[in-house]
């Protein structure tokens, strides 16, 4: 997904320099949104240990072995 963020800025860029300030703000955004999209998947991650019980973590260990 970084990589498409990465696309849509070097797009921005080009369009700009080729004089179409239209498209680059429309790569712009869709950059913006995307990145912010992926800030906020990333700041959702919890380690499990936070989330669970030390009982159930117990349980759990059982389960797998």
């Amino acid at each position: 997904m970084l990589d498409k963020v990465l696309e849509l800025c070097f797009r921005s860029i080009v369009s700009y320099l080729d004089g179409d300030y239209e498209k680059s703000e429309l790569y712009k955004s869709r950059a913006v949104a995307l990145n912010k999209k992926l800030e906020f998947e990333r700041s959702c991650r919890y380690p499990v240990r936070e989330l669970v019980s030390d009982e159930t973590e117990d349980k759990l260990y059982k389960l797998v072995g």
